[in-house]
């Protein structure tokens, strides 16, 4: 229990990390120039796109991935945006910027920008009507919340209504770090101390602040897997009530309408609710009618979603009706994996999880991501281990000794939940990235590390508790989650100013 006074001091902290974050962001958000933030001119397109429905006809309002689309990424006028995007790219030397990243901004002497004043006027064309763009073919309630700014701001100049949706993203990044403190705080036993470290490692973790400050929307999927995230914690820790069932329930929806991984959050809630229910209503004399009830539950659910989920969305996300080029499933599934787990690839998703921005040309220092997966590995290793000590101290007592009760870490159950979504949403993106490669023998997908950015709550929860676990003290867990906190400080400093500030302006 916390002491009214460590409550108010842990939230004192808290808001001033967010103080922190939200000026952090709002620097990043200015740094980085238009479009050269991954598919930010598509996302963009889409928030227009969706602002625009309203006085467009019927018949061309879809939005739809089977829309042809020849693009040459070499060349910001094939991407058929608006021509207030495509011309405000153009001027910003958006091809050359992405093309080589040796290129930087071209700057003028005076205190106006090159084409500034060009820009500004705002007398481009922004109607998508009659004409097809490349806009995403997913429904995104993040592109709901950006048409509304869009619309909102629509007497305003592109820097404007551009750098609204980019603070869109700002604001889930915000919530994002609140619920990562709210989540630490219901694992935590005894230490005040740690949900404020903890909420520190994800505010300044690099991709995360990156992400928070472009339009994207993958925060959206990001946010959605947090409030997961904390639900779950919630539940584990009182079981199952109305109130934990409904905010499990919410982030569920809001994964789905967020982005195609959202649907692992939906999958997700069916063993949560029953462990939940498990633990507030089991009583081991009315065992027999527990699992009947579990039982209808569950057959009542199944046969419910099997009338209500389209067949369409269960084809389009299996890609079902594709024709696989290879000879068997084993075969199609021997060369995925073959091209996906080297090491040089493992290695490029962590790079683009810790640190590569842009157009994943503006990586961190291999040595730097080698500390890192370093500290990853002694974490994870904690994890096993902490995960099997029950185990391991009845067979070898004097051997693992040193392991038992460490009353500083979470209990196992908060371990395990964190560990079955990073596997789950793992399964989920890897198995549609070999779906396309079935099909058409190609990587087309791939893994980049933003992919795997929704469960940043639970990776960094597992690294630290394993290295709590090797520490063998509550006071050496509390100095070493300080020294993290200070080295994920230090590394997102290190990427402003070493590598991004170099990529694009010296």
């Amino acid at each position: 229990m916390y002491s009214l006074q460590g409550t108010r001091k842990s939230l004192f902290l808290l808001g001033f990390i967010i103080t922190i974050f939200l000026t952090k962001g709002l620097f990043l958000s200015l740094l980085f120039p238009i479009f050269q933030q991954p598919d930010e001119q598509i996302h963009y397109a889409t928030i227009q796109h969706w602002a625009g429905k309203k006085i467009q006809d019927a018949n061309q309002t879809k939005i739809s991935n089977n829309q042809p689309r020849v693009v040459d990424p070499g060349n910001i006028s094939t991407y058929i945006l608006t021509e207030e995007s495509t011309n405000t790219a153009i001027h910003l030397q958006f091809d050359t910027i992405k093309s080589q990243k040796e290129n930087i901004l071209d700057f003028s002497s005076t205190t106006t920008g090159i084409h500034e004043e060009s820009i500004l006027v705002n007398n481009w064309n922004r109607d998508t009507a009659y004409q097809v763009n490349n806009t995403s073919g997913t429904r995104s309630f993040y592109y709901w919340l950006g048409a509304g700014i869009e619309h909102a701001l629509s007497d305003r100049d592109i820097f404007t209504r551009l750098l609204s949706s980019r603070l869109l993203s700002l604001v889930f990044g915000v919530l994002i770090v609140i619920l990562s403190y709210l989540t630490a705080k219901n694992t935590d036993r005894q230490l005040s101390i740690f949900p404020v470290l903890f909420a520190l490692l994800i505010a300044f973790q690099p991709m995360i602040a990156s992400t928070a400050t472009q339009v994207n929307i993958d925060i959206a999927l990001i946010f959605s897997f947090s409030l997961f995230l904390y639900a779950g914690s919630c539940v584990l820790k009182k079981g199952l009530t109305w109130k934990n069932a409904l905010l499990s329930g919410l982030a569920a929806t809001l994964g789905l309408l967020s982005k195609g991984p959202g649907l692992v959050l939906a999958l997700a809630l069916y063993p949560l609710f029953a462990w939940g229910a498990y633990m507030k209503y089991f009583i081991p004399e009315k065992k027999k009618q527990f699992f009947t009830w579990l039982m209808i539950s569950t057959l009542l659910l199944g046969g419910i979603a099997f009338m209500t989920v389209p067949r369409s969305y269960l084809i389009n996300i299996t890609r079902a009706s594709n024709t696989s080029v290879f000879d068997s499933p084993l075969q199609s599934i021997g060369k995925y994996l073959d091209k996906t787990l080297r090491q040089g690839e493992l290695r490029d998703t962590s790079l683009s999880y810790w640190g590569n921005f842009g157009w994943l040309d503006t990586p961190i220092s291999e040595w730097i991501l080698s500390v890192i997966i370093s500290i990853e590995i002694i974490g994870f290793s904690g994890v096993l281990l902490y995960l099997l000590t029950p185990v391991l101290q009845k067979r070898f007592p004097k051997l693992f000794q040193w392991t038992a009760n460490p009353h500083w870490l979470p209990e196992r159950k908060y371990i395990l939940f964190f560990l079955s979504m990073i596997l789950a949403l793992q399964l989920a993106v890897r198995f549609y990235d070999w779906r396309v490669f079935d099909y058409t023998g190609q990587i087309l997908i791939g893994q980049p590390g933003r992919y795997f950015l929704p469960n940043i709550i639970g990776h960094l929860f597992l690294v630290v508790t394993g290295i709590g676990l090797f520490l063998r003290t509550q006071e050496r867990f509390i100095t070493a989650l300080k020294i993290l906190a200070l080295g994920m400080i230090l590394l997102q400093i290190y990427t402003v100013i070493n590598v991004i500030l170099p990529r694009y302006y010296l």
